[in-house]
């Protein structure tokens, strides 16, 4: 055990460290952003330590924005969305760390923030877009044309706050939790999120925290 070993000296986008299982099952993958470039610092954690960081042009610039970042369930997909560099779908190799076969997706929505999660079989990609849902669909030739808005914020407030659409999450019970990024006290819910278009029942404020 090693204590106060910095491991890199420099800015990072907030919120965006994600981590995937190697492909090996044991190891994992740490990935953060380099603020104001488009660098991707990389890591893999061994029961040896930690290696890295390897370094990777992913050609979207990051910024200061209200998003989210995740890898696909399968660990073989990431992607990246925020309301400025909008959408980007990489494929990630799980043995070597590589990032390739950039798929970049424009919203052109008035977002203020937002979040991504997949279905619990990787079919589907959920972007909540501060006031709208779209679903993707993974296996379409063609994902930017596959888009479908299946939710659209109906305004309703919880304590006096706009209960918008902000951060998703997949949760074990095979559902997608979104929350509203302030004070509400509610949470949106996808209760179907591996069934298509409007069949996956996005259900508004359906929790009360």
């Amino acid at each position: 055990v090693i204590k106060n070993n910095i491991l890199l000296q420099d800015t990072l986008v907030p919120g965006r460290l994600t981590a995937c299982k190697h492909a090996n099952g044991r190891d994992w993958w740490v990935i953060s952003h380099k603020l104001f470039s488009s660098t991707v610092f990389k890591y893999l954690i061994t029961p040896l330590g930690i290696g890295g960081p390897w370094i990777q042009d992913l050609v979207t610039q990051r910024d200061i924005a209200f998003g989210q970042s995740i890898f696909s369930n399968q660990g073989d997909k990431y992607v990246y969305y925020d309301p400025t560099g909008d959408l980007d779908i990489w494929d990630f190799d799980r043995c070597d760390g590589n990032f390739s076969n950039l798929i970049h997706i424009d919203l052109n929505d008035s977002a203020a923030a937002g979040g991504i999660a997949f279905s619990p079989t990787d079919r589907f990609l959920y972007i909540s877009s501060t006031n709208y849902i779209y679903q993707f669909d993974m296996n379409a030739s063609s994902i930017d044309s596959s888009k479908i808005t299946v939710g659209v914020y109906d305004g309703f407030r919880s304590v006096g706050l706009y209960a918008n659409f902000y951060l998703c999450a997949l949760a074990p019970d095979g559902k997608i939790y979104i929350n509203c990024g302030n004070g509400c006290f509610i949470l949106h819910v996808i209760n179907s999120p591996d069934s298509a278009g409007l069949s996956c029942d996005f259900c508004q404020h359906c929790i009360t925290l």
